[in-house]
């Protein structure tokens, strides 16, 4: 399944059975172009080279950061990197482990998310 292309925002992940806002703190941001992924989670930046899931091991830069962000970013990579489905749709978008919501992204410019499924 390919993730669409275009400039998407982490809105929120699910932590342990709770969904959790992303920190509005750091860059929160994924691109897709060209079949393959850049952005970052909250510090570091992310590379993948590929935009269709199973995404395989996404890079990342190895920085340090505040610990809330280091940890939101561990949780969202660790996400991407499990990730077996994509449900998306005009503003919107979902990534799936085995069937379960895990991961929330809104298209750039959109003001809100869609309800957690």
């Amino acid at each position: 399944m390919q993730i669409p292309e275009g400039k998407w925002r982490f809105v929120a992940y699910l932590d342990d059975g709770e969904w959790v806002e992303v920190l509005e703190t750091g860059p929160s941001e994924l691109t897709v172009e060209d079949g393959r992924l850049s952005g970052s989670a909250g510090v570091n930046r992310l590379l993948g080279s590929k935009a269709e899931v199973p995404l395989g091991p996404v890079a990342m830069t190895l920085m340090a950061g505040p610990q809330e962000l280091m940890d939101q970013e561990h949780k969202i990579v660790g996400h991407l990197n499990e990730a077996t489905e994509v449900v998306s749709g005009m503003s919107g978008m979902f990534l799936l482990v085995e069937g379960l919501a895990v991961l929330e992204l809104v298209r750039e410019g959109t003001k809100e998310a869609d309800p957690h499924v």
